[in-house]
């Protein structure tokens, strides 16, 4: 428990509900001391590095926030202040911006939370305003998950590798065309990763229209996290980069993910049941922040209309690009209207690697090195048929799952390995790997 200097107190600013709440639940060191909000200024500059609690209900709610925020930053530049700003809406935001202008900690939640409370006053440094919050550390999976899907345990033989990289590789799975098996790579792309001990990985499904990579790893009937929500919630989803208090509802958002299978977390699209969502760009960012900080590696399932803003923003961020298509000819047209048009983007600048999927037993369709040659892209490997893949989507679980060997898992050593031009920001080309 936080312990408080001598002469520091712990203010309180709050309507009688919300202090009978923190009072019960809250134990600060030193009783709290009520005082009516507007008078909050007076008390900081006699009490140097006191702390102090307010609702945005408080009595004595001062008429105006932005000033009064300014006010208890001048009277003591070392105060902690906490703000409880309630529902952000029409009223609640400009509350929280103007606090978070001047310095303050700003906690929304349409109820008080003394849990969040708590955790503030055992924060040294308390919730810092001009930047996102530090990624809680990720939990081991939860024994239930591992109990209900045994066949997605870890094979005992796997490894942890080393990452000699500086930043935690994206890798963005794309396509102009439905149905060649993006999904699918990207999921496995997940498994094989997981298997050679390169964990924990984490996908992101920014294909609105088609949400499924949840399903690769997960039943339908089991009650999907909906990334809708978190768009419901974000007060300014296209203000780029978010505000402070928008990132701050992002990452609570992601601690609350399950596990989708052990040492797999995944970032679901809004339920595909409903009308597709866009994902945003900032908030694309948000998530992709997190995740880089939280994982080893990155997979990102997007959509095939590069209008989409999750899509492009991916793309934008991208390690590398995975362009999947089959060797038929409308795929190939298609995916060579794809890649024209993402040369039009100058900020796409990740290499680009063609990965060919046969989706046939009989075979057929064009050379996969010619089209590797007429689509101008260097071949990164084929996947052959796989009679397993269709009962893999029904047991939910990739064909690659525990696999340390297998075209799956030699695509993903040889992706994570391959050199690219310096100019355009590959970074991975050096002569240590990830993969052993």
């Amino acid at each position: 428990m936080t312990r408080m200097p001598g002469k520091r107190l712990c203010f309180l600013a709050a309507h009688p509900t919300a202090a009978q709440a923190l009072q019960t639940l809250v134990h600060p060191p030193s009783p709290w001391v009520p005082v009516p909000a507007t008078a909050l200024p007076a008390r900081l500059a006699r009490h140097p590095g006191s702390w102090a609690v307010v609702t945005r209900f408080a009595p004595g709610a001062p008429p105006d926030w932005a000033a009064w925020a300014a006010a208890c930053r001048t009277a003591d530049p070392t105060a902690r202040i906490l703000v409880l700003v309630g529902v952000l809406d029409g009223r609640g935001q400009p509350v929280a911006s103007a606090c978070e202008a001047a310095g303050l900690d700003v906690l929304p939640g349409a109820q008080i939370a003394p849990d969040a409370v708590q955790s503030w006053l055992d924060t040294p440094a308390g919730i810092p305003v001009d930047a996102p919050p530090p990624a809680p550390p990720i939990p081991e999976p939860a024994a239930p998950v591992a109990a209900a899907r045994p066949e997605l345990a870890a094979p005992a033989e796997a490894a942890a590798a080393p990452l000699p990289w500086e930043d935690t590789p994206v890798l963005v799975v794309a396509s102009g065309k439905a149905g060649v098996g993006k999904t699918s790579t990207a999921a496995n792309l997940l498994a094989a990763a997981r298997a050679l001990g390169v964990e924990p990985v984490a996908g992101l499904d920014l294909d609105a229209p088609k949400p499924d990579l949840w399903y690769t790893f997960q039943d339908p009937d089991r009650p999907q996290p909906d990334l809708r929500r978190l768009l419901a919630t974000v007060v300014e989803p296209e203000q780029d980069p978010l505000t402070p208090t928008d990132l701050r509802l992002v990452a609570d958002w992601m601690e609350r993910l399950p596990w989708a299978a052990p040492g797999v977390h995944l970032v679901p699209g809004p339920v595909r049941d409903l009308t597709p969502a866009v994902v945003p760009a900032p908030v694309a960012d948000a998530l992709l922040d997190l995740l880089r900080r939280r994982h080893r590696l990155v997979v990102v399932d997007t959509a095939w209309d590069l209008g989409d803003p999750g899509t492009l923003r991916a793309l934008e961020r991208a390690s590398a690009i995975v362009v999947v298509s089959t060797p038929d000819p409308g795929a190939e047209l298609q995916t060579a209207w794809y890649l024209h048009q993402l040369a039009q983007f100058a900020a796409i600048r990740a290499p680009r690697r063609l990965l060919v999927v046969r989706r046939s037993p009989t075979g057929g369709g064009r050379d996969p090195g010619d089209l590797a040659r007429t689509l101008g892209l260097p071949l990164l490997g084929v996947v052959p048929y796989d009679a397993r893949q269709p009962l893999a989507w029904d047991r939910h679980q990739p064909v690659a799952w525990g696999q340390r060997r297998g075209p799956w898992a030699a695509l993903l050593r040889r992706l994570l390995a391959v050199p690219g031009p310096a100019a355009r920001g590959w970074r991975f080309g050096r002569r240590q790997r990830l993969l052993g």
